[in-house]
């Protein structure tokens, strides 16, 4: 969620409130929500002018993974009653992330008499893998904290890239050919660790194109590149066994880069141009709906060859079941504010209700994007004249839920751009005007 998130949430708290003859309860409130959305505005600004958008690039107080940490003992005690809980999905997600950074940080340049540049590279070949395995996890763990973790990472990429001789910079056709012919020279041994660099390195530069340099629509791009090699992997080796094509090509990796997909779609939406924000909103609707529908088919066991641990079901099967639910609320939410005719204005307005709150629903109640998609349906509700009572029974939910999301969430990135304030005001909004 953007800073944009939070001016909205303000500027619907003043348009919400009298016009004219204001009680003195009322004044408050506006001069309140006022001063309010004024200095969402100015972190608004501000945040345009930070080199490192949506990154977390210095020290967290407690962040979410190391809180979850701290909880791990009880959940564990607990036992499986508490296996969804979100501490299991951030902290599992932060063990591969950091796994990652440590192998990063491990590359060694040793100078080498008669290398081309005067040097030969030592490290670890599963960097690439083990970071891009905790950002599918969830994305919420990837920060940058150090100075010069880009170059240390480009030079692991560059790496990985040399040891398993991997296609990173080739057009897809030459790619699918080259893999190919490699195949039958030299058998999957040596295809499998390339096409999984390639793969998971075209992801990275997606994350950064989308992250770091604020350019979602060329993140988009890389994505359909990736999905359009998983497709024709998957569908050239249907009958190879899964070991041997390897990980990039199973269910939940796949999955996992859909749910990524329609983060970038989100950001490249939000950044559009108004000219080019109907296709990004159409082909948002169509990759949540086809995720959706994936999901609805898809069995919750995972395959006898992956690794399973508290929050590996939730993390490639019920967070991005509960994404793209959550998506396509948000396009609803946008065909109704676009819409000038009543009558559909208010049927988007109910189908928004309806899939933010079937994205709760599906998410654990300590998570704090439980608690963003049940504060998703107020506004809609309260446009369409939903009954008091189901209103306030969702005002009492995200009241009951957000103790137990500061547990772990009270220091995300998601915090720091305005989350409780936002929450609260929707919440404030609802209970003024249900009194």
């Amino acid at each position: 969620m953007e800073f944009t998130s939070a001016v909205k949430a303000w500027q619907t708290a003043v348009d919400v409130l009298p016009k004219a003859n204001l009680t003195p309860a009322e004044r408050q409130q506006q001069a309140q929500y006022t001063g309010s959305l004024q200095k969402a505005q100015e972190r608004l600004d501000a945040f345009a002018l930070n080199p490192f958008p949506g990154i977390v690039s210095g020290p967290l107080e407690t962040p979410p993974w190391k809180a979850a940490e701290e909880m791990l003992p009880g959940l564990h005690a607990a036992g499986r009653a508490m296996f969804s809980s979100s501490a299991y999905v951030i902290h599992h997600a932060n063990q591969d992330f950091e796994e990652g950074v440590g192998y990063i940080n491990m590359l060694k340049k040793v100078p080498i008499k008669g290398a081309p540049k005067g040097y030969g590279i030592v490290g670890h070949t599963e960097g690439l893998t083990c970071i891009t395995n905790g950002l599918m996890r969830d994305m919420r763990v990837f920060r940058m904290d150090s100075s010069n973790w880009l170059d240390k990472f480009n030079d692991q990429v560059n790496f990985e890239a040399e040891k398993r001789r991997a296609w990173t910079s080739d057009s897809l056709e030459n790619i699918k050919q080259k893999a190919l012919d490699r195949l039958k020279k030299e058998g999957w041994n040596d295809v499998r660790p390339a096409l999984a660099v390639v793969v998971r390195a075209r992801l990275m530069r997606a994350i950064l194109d989308s992250k770091l340099r604020q350019a979602p629509h060329v993140a988009v791009e890389r994505m359909k590149e990736i999905l359009q090699i998983l497709q024709w992997g998957r569908q050239i080796w249907r009958d190879v066994p899964k070991d041997d094509r390897g990980a990039v090509f199973q269910d939940t990796f796949v999955r996992g880069i859909k749910a990524i997909y329609l983060e970038t779609l989100m950001s490249a939406h939000a950044k559009a141009a108004a000219a080019d924000k109907q296709g990004f909103l159409d082909a948002l609707l169509d990759a949540s709906r086809e995720l959706v529908e994936d999901m609805e088919k898809e069995s919750r066991q995972p395959s006898s060859t992956e690794p399973v641990d508290p929050g590996f079901v939730s993390s490639f099967y019920v967070y991005p079941t509960a994404e793209a639910y959550a998506v396509v609320g948000y396009c609803f939410v946008q065909m109704a504010q676009s819409s000038e005719n009543l009558s559909e204005k208010m049927t988007c307005y109910a189908l928004a209700i309806k899939q933010y709150t079937q994205a709760a629903q599906a998410l654990p109640d300590d998570d704090e994007k439980h608690c963003w998609y049940l504060n998703c349906t107020i506004d809609p509700m309260l446009r369409t004249g939903a009954p008091k009572d189901v209103i306030m029974g969702i005002v009492e939910k995200i009241r009951e839920a957000m103790p137990k999301m500061q547990k772990i969430w009270a220091n995300s990135a998601l915090a720091k751009e305005g989350r409780d304030a936002m929450i609260e005001t929707t919440l404030r909004v609802a209970e003024s005007k249900l009194s």
